[in-house]
């Protein structure tokens, strides 16, 4: 993290897990086939509908991302290439980064994985971007993803109501979660991984 310059890729490493700039050899069709699993897409807003998650329109998505306000990493176990995950972050003017994160291996559920992540991609905004505020959002109907982040010292700041299509015809809410710069501080460090189930 020390090294990074704007617009250089970036690397951030702890908890036994990296993140590090996702490249186009990263979205291979494997990924693709995790991302459109169910029980991976019904809580990621990369796409409203699924159908469109294709190595054409990720590899789209991935050029929109600069390395100086905007970040795509891949998640991966220290020592090993495979993608675990992927998470990503959008900096406003302001200071404001807008965090995503899915972890795209059902192997790694219930492990810590997103919680190391997102401590480890929020460390490396507020001190190496020098952001002000962190932002996550959650569906309402995501009871795993507001536990962890309410377990780890973010704050709620409100409900935006039937904010996202659900890809069912219908409409869902979302929670929006924050944190300042003091607040990640303070706040509790991860604990080590688990391990990954077989």
């Amino acid at each position: 993290m020390q090294t990074w310059k704007p617009g250089s890729p970036a690397r951030v490493a702890g908890y036994g897990i990296e993140l590090r700039t996702l490249t186009p050899g990263d979205i291979e069709e494997a990924l693709v086939a995790q991302l459109r699993n169910p029980e991976v897409s019904r809580h990621l807003a990369l796409f409203a509908d699924p159908a469109l998650l294709t190595r054409e329109n990720l590899l789209r998505i991935l050029k929109t991302f600069d390395n100086r306000r905007n970040f795509f990493f891949a998640i991966t176990a220290s020592g090993d290439p495979r993608l675990l995950g992927l998470c990503w972050a959008r900096t406003n003017e302001a200071g404001v980064a807008t965090l995503t994160l899915a972890v795209t291996d059902p192997a790694q559920w219930r492990r810590g994985l997103g919680i190391a992540t997102t401590y480890l991609l929020r460390n490396f905004l507020f001190n190496a971007v020098k952001i002000h505020k962190a932002v996550a959002r959650a569906y309402s109907d995501n009871a795993a993803v507001i536990a962890r982040l309410e377990r780890t010292g973010w704050v709620r700041e409100g409900l935006l109501r039937e904010a996202e299509p659900d890809g069912k015809g219908g409409r869902r809410d979302v929670v929006v979660y924050a944190l300042l710069r003091e607040e990640h501080e303070r706040g509790p460090k991860p604990n080590p991984l688990l391990p990954a189930s077989s």
